[in-house]
């Protein structure tokens, strides 16, 4: 399993990085195309309020510095006030030198991202 990563850069804990959210069911198709991971089950990543990371490494062993940023595409969501939310996001790393020395072409992994937020109410 990936390393924990800080929500928002500042806390671990959920409930402080999204006060705003009540529940949240997040599933991350981490090869979309199975060019990387063969097996289907080991492609999907789900997490919830309880269970989350702020960003999922590529499964590409060629790639380097990729992966998907989780905290910004549900931070978007609460921005735009919106519940449920699909999309496609390409890779944002490279297959270049692992140091960074040299950048190389671009990765070639989608992710799909499904995820369904509830919001707390008011009262709460």
């Amino acid at each position: 399993m990936d390393k924990i990563r800080p929500l928002l850069g500042t806390t671990s804990k959920f409930s402080e990085a999204y006060p705003e959210i009540d529940t949240a069911k997040i599933t991350v198709n981490t090869d979309l195309f199975g060019s990387h991971e063969r097996n289907k089950d080991y492609r999907l990543t789900h997490f919830n309020e309880r269970h989350m990371s702020s960003k999922i490494d590529c499964p590409n062993p060629m790639c380097k510095r990729g992966g998907v940023d989780i905290d910004s595409f549900l931070r978007s969501m609460v921005v735009q006030g919106k519940t449920e939310l699909s999309e496609k996001i390409s890779c944002n790393g490279d297959e270049g030198s692992p140091q960074g020395r040299r950048r190389g072409r671009r990765c070639d992994n989608f992710f799909e991202i499904r995820a369904e937020i509830t919001y707390k109410t008011s009262e709460e």
